[in-house]
């Protein structure tokens, strides 16, 4: 169980979902934001890292196998995605992307990644 107040370490596995980057060797970026109770859907990401074509460092993934990718979310998500206090985090929301834009993976269906999270305790 994922929450907020914790280190996250998020796996991404090319093979699976839409297949958009499976045997892709190039440099691989999150772009992820958060749902909160501000949300008016899973679609309406809050407090987004960094725009599409923006490859920030703390987005880049790590490659740890064929098609395995780490992501390190630090010191937790509350801090990693600049969340205000007061605002629930509910969900982390990803699209998977090459360096430069032109390959995404998402979800089976094309839909978001989408990860829960819980408050502390």
């Amino acid at each position: 169980m994922v929450t907020e107040n914790q280190v996250v370490s998020i796996t991404f596995n090319a093979a699976l979902g839409s297949g958009g980057l499976i045997n892709y060797t190039g440099d691989v970026y999150a772009h992820t934001g958060v749902i909160t109770n501000k949300s008016t859907s899973d679609n309406d990401w809050k407090y987004v890292v960094a725009d599409w074509s923006v490859n920030l460092p703390k987005a880049k993934l790590t490659r740890s196998g064929t098609n395995t990718y780490q992501l390190m979310i630090s010191p937790d998500i509350r801090d990693y995605y600049g969340v205000p206090e007061g605002e629930t985090i509910l969900k982390m929301a990803f699209v998977f992307r090459s360096a430069d834009g032109s390959k995404e993976a998402k979800d089976t269906g094309g839909k978001d990644i989408l990860v829960s999270v819980y408050a502390s305790g």
